[in-house]
């Protein structure tokens, strides 16, 4: 997209208010939020008015005093022009807004055009469109006489429902051409093959000047065009990125310092604005004028009715400072001021402080004058030049800067086109220092050589300082060692082969640089000049929207346009093609998914629940007890000794300890690892979501006391236990806490037979010892053989059992016998 002149544009609106356009209609209007659709009845001026609102509104968005409009209503019962006024004719036309900045009384005025009501009896009535353009590009003439650089655009609204005069048309268009107007009609329900709408018992006359519009006017025009007005309603809501020019500032380009050196290089320069960051509109607060004749803070906002409106002024940030009394700082020395009361503050000039500065734990004065600016020239000081390979790409801050030659001087242009020239061939870059002023802050920058359309010039981007930049360093992922150096290969946290395999598979069938098929084969799904931000133009919609309806109630937000959506949810094809890997990676990882649980209401004063679980995050090493985490403050355990001194591996412990405390502890080898604490804490899911009601830290306490109290949620409980129980021993150093993993089992046993749980209580001992026992990690053999050992009392509840609990079991006494054999 060619890049336009920001402003210096005057669009011509020219509306139909004709009788034929208060007819109603019924719109859909869909909720954005709530995802209904309403059906309001409007006018057809209403209806089209909103394009023009919305039109006008973007120009009142960005501000420009040199984006102007001016509005031209034809079919009115009066006749005000200055056409008509000179020469006569060009009846019913009336010049409604002059030419100018629009702001809030423009809105108010287009709110305020109803369609004009005539007696039946009075006969035909003269809505003629080419009177209303001709108009319209006669007041644009005038206002651009001396102003022949500015674009001029014209925006014809109209039904079509009335004659039209058609001699000399091809006059008119002549002269729109003449004047290089840009014109726009916007039909009310004209045929549109592109939108896809064809209206059905169509009028005569509607279906003789639509085909006006299309076939003979249009082509006749260098730069026009004929659209549907729900087309042009609907392109409103589209995201678009507006290409404009930056304006050139004139500087400096230097090597070496000419005060010191003859042989030093100065060029004369522009720099302009290559790429520009956009942030979402900021929230501004209004209030209430008290007096409408009073000057409001902005001077092109005026009463657009009588006094007794409500008139609204933004509202603008003022600084008041405030100081303790002397006797509340007698009493108080080192007391906070916003612990004081507004009875012991009293209001002091800006004049009266001094500037300080915090040094450690005091204020310290700022002597005047004491820090003296870093005296520097406007310009670019180029240093030197480094190998582009050598370029980091995430040092580049910032937006993007042309460096241009002076488009006045023949031999500026060459000189830094002999620059760009060398550096381009020798695949270098530059470094240099760029001051916008005198004095001013320098910032470090890169300059890349680049031709652009023909001209050669420097692409220049900011780069960090050297104390800017913080390194941070990551153990590795894939490496481990034992505390003598010996390479660890197999632990918990090591993938294995067949886990980074199915990994690169799930990757590979994620890839998205050929997921878009196109006539020039498959290109990248994600294209980034296409996506758009929406934080920016959702709430960008949402202004505009208000700022045109009536009321938002009767009239809501609409949803966001698709283009919008696009790029927030991923190609349907290339999830489908994923779905295989990711079901082996789901396999080969052992990943299965929680269960929602209803939140329990739970008391304030419950708080066995309540810490994060260190080591399920990879922060064993910092161990948090109850005490410490009131007082903010970290332990870190010490890892065991053995009778030497040294830290040991035993060949009876389980896997996961001994691999644990083989660690080497800052070697210079590996990863400096230190041997966790197994802390009572939450698991993983909880730590978001705190909605279990027994906890991972103190389990068995949790299910006694709710068991006590609430009686009536034993089944949650008993899943909870069990959840609990399961994931405690399938975490790291789990052989620390197997005693009391066992005190839970009697405990949950009991209660099972007591509140037949039966069928519960046996589900989970099947799962207990499936996840125990399996071959892959996480597993816990050395749990499962401490439940053999317990053996029969034990084991699942057998039907014997269960009767003589009044309950039931469909798990045979040999069955129970065997199942704690293996």
């Amino acid at each position: 997209m060619p890049a336009e002149r920001a402003g210096y544009t005057v669009t011509m609106f020219v509306v139909d208010v004709s009788p034929t356009m208060g007819r109603t209609r019924e719109v859909e209007l869909e909720d954005g939020t709530t995802g209904q659709t309403r059906v309001i009845e409007m006018t057809n001026l209403e209806w089209s008015l909103r394009y023009v609102k919305l039109k006008i509104q973007e120009m009142i968005f960005h501000g420009r005093k040199t984006d102007q409009c001016g509005v031209v209503l034809f079919g009115t019962e009066d006749t005000s022009n200055a056409v008509n006024a000179e020469n006569g004719g060009y009846d019913h036309v009336t010049e409604f807004i002059d030419i100018g900045q629009p702001n809030a009384t423009t809105l108010a005025k287009l709110n305020s055009i109803t369609p004009t009501v005539v007696d039946e009896d009075a006969g035909a009535w003269s809505a003629d469109p080419i009177d209303a353009v001709i108009v319209a590009i006669e007041a644009q003439q005038a206002y651009l006489a001396s102003k022949a650089t500015w674009t001029r655009k014209l925006i014809l609204v109209t039904d079509g429902e009335h004659p039209m005069e058609l001699e000399d048309w091809e006059t008119t268009a002549a002269k729109i051409n003449e004047y290089n107007v840009s014109m726009l009609i916007v039909g009310v329900d004209f045929d549109s093959d592109d939108f896809g709408f064809h209206e059905e018992n169509k009028s005569n006359v509607k279906r003789v000047n639509e085909e006006f519009w299309h076939t003979d006017f249009v082509p006749k025009l260098d730069n026009g065009l004929c659209a549907t007005c729900a087309d042009v309603l609907q392109d409103c809501d589209r995201p678009d990125i507006k290409e404009t020019k930056s304006a050139a500032l004139g500087t400096v380009f230097r090597i070496g310092d000419p005060e010191q050196a003859e042989s030093a290089v100065e060029i004369t320069v522009r720099t302009a604005k290559a790429t520009a960051l956009t942030r979402p509109p900021t929230m501004k607060k209004f209030g209430k004028r008290v007096d409408p004749d009073q000057d409001a803070m902005d001077v092109d906002v005026k009463p657009a009715v009588d006094k007794t409106t409500d008139m609204y002024v933004e509202l603008k940030m003022t600084s008041d400072f405030f100081a303790r009394k002397a006797e509340a700082r007698a009493e108080n020395p080192n007391g906070d001021i916003d612990e004081v009361g507004d009875d012991q503050l009293e209001r002091i000039d800006k004049e009266e402080t001094v500037p300080v500065l915090k040094y450690g734990a005091s204020w310290v004065v700022e002597p005047e004058g004491a820090f003296v600016p870093l005296a520097t020239r406007k310009g670019i000081d180029l240093y030197g030049v480094f190998p582009e390979s050598k370029f980091r790409r995430d040092w580049a801050m910032g937006e993007v800067t042309y460096v241009w030659p002076d488009a006045t001087s023949g031999q500026q242009q060459a000189a830094l086109s002999s620059i760009v020239r060398a550096m381009s061939e020798k695949r270098v870059y530059g470094y240099c220092r760029f001051m916008t002023r005198d004095n001013s802050d320098p910032k470090m920058c890169v300059l890349r050589p680049e031709n652009v359309n023909g001209v050669d010039c420097f692409l220049m981007v900011q780069m960090p300082f050297n104390n800017d930049i913080r390194s941070f360093g990551f153990e590795s992922l894939t490496r481990l060692y034992s505390k003598k150096g010996t390479q660890i290969t197999e632990h918990p946290l090591l993938p294995t082969k067949d886990q980074i395999s199915a990994m690169e598979t799930f990757v590979d069938a994620m890839d998205l640089m050929r997921a878009e098929k196109t006539e020039e084969g498959k290109v990248p799904w994600f294209d980034p000049v296409q996506s758009y931000n929406p934080a920016v133009h959702r709430v960008k919609q949402a202004l505009f929207h208000a700022a045109v309806v009536p009321d938002l109630a009767s009239h809501p937000l609409p949803p966001p346009h698709p283009e919008l959506l696009y790029y927030l949810e991923p190609p349907e094809k290339v999830v489908e093609k994923a779905r295989p890997a990711l079901k082996a990676c789901k396999k080969i990882f052992n990943v299965t998914a929680t269960v929602p649980r209803v939140a329990a209401k739970r008391k304030q004063d419950h708080l066995e629940g309540g810490d994060i679980d260190m080591d399920a995050l990879g922060l064993g090493s910092l161990k948090r007890t109850r005490t410490a985490d009131a007082l903010d403050v970290k332990v870190t355990a010490s890892p065991t000794k053995s009778k030497d001194g040294e830290e040991s591996v035993t060949e009876d412990e389980s896997g996961d300890e001994a691999a644990a405390k083989s660690r080497k502890v800052g070697n210079g080898h590996g990863n400096g690892l230190q041997e966790p604490t197994p802390a009572r804490s939450q698991s993983p899911e909880l730590i978001f979501t705190q909605s279990r009601i027994i906890g991972n830290e103190y389990p068995l306490k949790d299910f006694r006391k709710n068991l006590k109290k609430r009686g009536d949620i034993v089944s949650t409980l008993a899943d909870e236990l069990g959840d609990v129980v399961l994931e405690i021993l399938m975490q790291n150093f789990a052989s620390k806490r197997h005693d009391e993993m066992m005190e839970c089992l009697k405990e949950y046993r009991e209660m099972a037979l007591k509140e037949d749980e039966i069928d519960r209580w046996n589900d989970f001992m099947v799962k207990l010892k499936e996840e125990c026992t399996r071959t892959t990690r996480p597993n816990n053999h050395a749990f499962w053989k401490a439940v053999v050992a317990v053996g029969r009392p034990i084991s699942l509840i057998s039907d014997e059992e269960a009767a003589a609990a009044e309950g039931s079991s469909s798990i045979s006494e040999e069955e129970a016998t065997q199942f704690v054999k293996s």
